[in-house]
């Protein structure tokens, strides 16, 4: 009989503690997991009152908040406008209504009160899109508490007053926070600085009959060059040639034939020498669209007659004339140059692209 008396008094202390941790607990809850522990008790912040002294607090309309001092549940509550605010006996409060209220518990003769503002806090934009670069301010609005600001990753930066700014290509987020932990997140969407339209990018490639220069970073510093296309030759005339510098050249197939490029190369200047086998190749050539790559067709062995583009190695000032010959589909009407020039500050690849044709 002793036995089942201890067992009923262990198990009535454990439902106190229970029910005490949902009044008098010492850490704040995150939203969502306060309202699975507790149900009906759940809150996402704490309010810490003191006898004898009204303090300042912030709700969200909506939100609960524990009303933490030491007062048991026979305590007498009391609130200026209940429109605005309402409490249950476990002392959590609920935001109804934007505006400021006053709740009040009294118990032994001592009191304990808390002036709460009800906002309705909301992020100025939930998504934006910027490019590499570009700046765009948030703010938080309907609410005078302070937000700070955090970015969750490298895409985007964001300054402590709300200034967000593109680094890297993709989808992040920024989000403002309160130091109680709530929180609100814009969806930041990062594009490329790199405009493929503009003069020279992949849809709108240059002519190549136009002298274009470039400037193309390497491991051992900046080459600068101009090239010019003079001539194309193709279709059947271009398979003789070919055919003439050196009889080993591939014969072309009934959806294939070779296409010859003249072109002109000025070294400008950089370090050490260069060659026409530096400004093209077939992992530079792609079709009209600059969607497709060159980089399985055959090229020509040239020299009987045409110089071929590592017969002239160049110094800074030196220029040369040579040929290029590939083995074209048919369906290809003309081939795009691709350049690449380099990174950017963002890590994208600068690209120039002319049209061979």
């Amino acid at each position: 009989m002793k036995k089942k008396r201890l067992i009923a008094a262990m198990l009535t202390l454990i439902l106190l503690l229970a029910t005490a941790q949902s009044v008098f607990a010492s850490e704040t809850l995150q939203t969502g997991q306060a309202e699975t522990m507790y149900g009906a008790n759940a809150y996402q912040i704490a309010l810490y009152v003191k006898s004898g002294k009204t303090i300042r607090a912030y709700m969200t309309k909506g939100k609960r908040a524990a009303f933490m001092a030491p007062i048991p549940k026979s305590a007498k509550w009391t609130i200026s406008n209940k429109k605005i605010l309402s409490v249950n006996k476990n002392g959590i409060i609920k935001a109804k209504a934007k505006g400021t209220a006053t709740i009040r518990a009294t118990y032994n003769k001592r009191s304990y009160a808390c002036k709460i503002t009800v906002e309705t806090p909301s992020i100025s934009k939930k998504t934006i899109t910027i490019k590499q670069g570009q700046t765009y301010q948030l703010k938080m609005k309907g609410t005078k508490q302070k937000f700070s600001w955090y970015r969750t990753d490298s895409k985007a930066s964001v300054s402590s007053k709300g200034v967000v700014k593109g680094q890297y290509v993709g989808t992040t987020y920024i989000k403002a926070r309160t130091d109680r932990g709530e929180e609100y997140k814009c969806k930041v969407i990062v594009k490329s600085c790199i405009n493929p339209n503009a003069p020279g990018g992949i849809y709108n490639p240059l002519p190549g009959r136009n002298e274009t220069e470039f400037s193309i970073k390497q491991y051992n510093g900046t080459k600068k060059y101009r090239l010019k296309l003079l001539e194309v030759i193709d279709g059947a005339r271009a398979n003789e040639i070919v055919n003439t510098e050196n009889r080993y050249n591939a014969k072309p197939s009934a959806n294939e034939r070779w296409v010859l490029y003249h072109l002109n190369l000025k070294y400008i200047a950089g370090n050490g020498q260069m060659s026409g086998s530096d400004a093209i190749s077939r992992y530079d050539l792609f079709n009209e669209k600059g969607t497709l790559g060159m980089n399985g067709c055959e090229t020509a062995t040239l020299g009987k007659n045409l110089k071929p583009p590592y017969s002239y190695m160049l110094y800074p000032g030196g220029q040369c004339d040579f040929w290029y010959g590939i083995l074209l589909p048919k369906d290809v009407k003309y081939t795009t140059l691709r350049t690449d020039l380099g990174r950017d500050d963002y890590n994208n690849r600068l690209e120039k692209w002319i049209k061979l044709q």
